[in-house]
């Protein structure tokens, strides 16, 4: 390999790394912090750096041999992207959730009538 090959950002973007990062167990630790299992070596498990407030999973940080040698997006770094984007869903399910349970018990309590299909609201002035 020539030395400016190691300096060039390499971006796994195959078919093969993503189907890969859908089977890889991913456990958080807090501050942004993932443990994420290797594919290959059973008991090895990289750790994935996502800074807080960063979205953008191209540049989260991991500790496998691919990301040392100058390569983004891993198998560990999707599959933690995956795992967070999965979680930030349930959080916004349950708040919807909970929002919509709320309004519940106000409904009965109005007992509001439901409006016909073909309802038009009077244009006169009352």
């Amino acid at each position: 390999m020539m030395a400016h090959e190691l300096t060039t950002p390499r971006h796994a973007d195959s078919p093969y790394v993503r189907a890969r990062a859908h089977h890889l167990a991913v456990a958080w630790r807090g501050n942004g912090w993932f443990d994420v299992a290797s594919g290959t070596s059973p008991g090895v498990v990289y750790h994935v750096h996502a800074p807080l407030h960063q979205p953008d999973a191209d540049l989260w940080q991991c500790d496998c041999l691919w990301a040392e040698y100058g390569g983004t997006g891993c198998s560990h770094v999707r599959a933690a992207a995956r795992f967070a984007a999965a979680a930030r869903r349930r959080v916004a399910n349950r708040r919807s959730s909970r929002r919509r349970a709320a309004m519940r018990p106000l409904a009965r309590q109005l007992a509001l009538p439901r409006r016909a299909a073909n309802y038009q609201p009077s244009t006169k002035p009352g």
